[in-house]
């Protein structure tokens, strides 16, 4: 952790450091061209490093944090790794390579020519042989198993289909994965449940490593992809935990889209905390940078405005 932190300083520096060289020859360059406000770009550089300097502070002001990002649950002591745990279990895993079967070979025979789908779901093939061999030796519990076969069965015959060279409608491609459907949504709520499972033991022991004021206040961070913010797993895990009112304004639990790394979430755990110090100062409000700033200037001026026609 002390690491990551020095090498976010060493980056802020760098970048600093680079931003006034730049400024500099571009302003030779540009001489000629009238200024916006000489002076202005120079001094906006050194307000972006300072405050990624005060966003390493905030980092280290914070008692504990959980971060639950690229697989893991990481925990964090004022700015400090202290422990990382796998939050991916391998039943969560082997299913959802099952499922991704069926939709690689969907994905093949969507908005293609015949030939396409031919080639693409033949190309794909080996892979479903090798999962339908690895099948008896896998995690998947015994239970689950018919459901999988059932999967690959649909799976072959989608090949079989787009090898007579006739292509595949729509309406039947369609057809074939309303079929399967109901049994991928199944292996979605087993993986849900084997990942639960796993995050709710580690918290469990987690939690018992912490005071009972650290117990009250540690932060949350959850880095995840765009498509998956609304209703995420980890997200609904959390207000389960800590309740509604923690994901109320990113109060102790907060989203990080496209976060997909420690060093991301910690950055996003600095600008949440240096945030928050900013708006209770300046707007005594701990919430008023959590929205656009020119939000509500915005909502005043847009009426004033005459737009243009986009129904023509």
């Amino acid at each position: 952790m002390t690491t990551l932190l020095a090498r976010s300083r060493v980056a802020v520096v760098r970048s600093a450091t680079l931003g006034f060289v730049l400024v500099t020859l571009l302003s030779c360059a540009n001489s000629s061209q009238p200024r916006v406000l000489p002076g202005g770009h120079s001094a906006n550089q050194g307000f972006i490093a300072q405050y990624d300097e005060a966003r390493i502070r905030a980092i280290r002001e914070v008692p504990v944090a959980i971060l639950a990002v690229g697989g893991e649950l990481v925990v964090v002591r004022q700015g400090q790794i202290m422990e990382r745990v796998n939050a991916i279990p391998p039943t969560y895993t082997a299913l959802k390579e099952v499922s991704h079967v069926l939709l690689a070979l969907w994905i093949a025979a969507w908005n293609t020519s015949s030939e396409d789908a031919e080639n693409q779901t033949a190309l794909y093939a080996p892979h479903l042989t090798a999962v339908e061999k690895g099948l008896a030796d896998s995690v998947i519990p015994a239970s689950d198993r018919p459901r999988q076969r059932r999967l690959l069965a649909a799976a072959q015959e989608l090949i079989r289909e787009a090898a007579l060279g006739q292509g595949i409608s729509k309406p039947a491609l369609t057809q074939w994965a309303r079929r399967v459907a109901p049994d991928i949504l199944e292996n979605v709520t087993e993986a849900a449940r084997a990942q639960l499972e796993l995050i709710n033991a580690e918290m469990t022991r987690i939690l018992m490593s912490m005071k009972p004021d650290e117990k009250s206040t540690f932060f949350v961070v959850v880095g995840s992809v765009h498509q998956a913010r609304k209703r995420n797993i980890l997200m609904q895990y959390f207000e389960a935990l800590l309740g509604p009112g923690a994901l109320e304004n990113d109060r102790r639990v907060i989203y990080g889209e496209s976060i997909q790394d420690t060093r991301g979430a910690l950055d996003l755990l600095g600008t949440h905390i240096l945030d928050r110090a900013i708006a209770i100062d300046f707007f005594a409000s701990p919430i008023r940078m959590q929205r656009d700033l020119l939000g509500d200037a915005a909502e005043s001026i847009l009426p004033t405005l005459t737009l243009p026609n986009v129904s023509q």
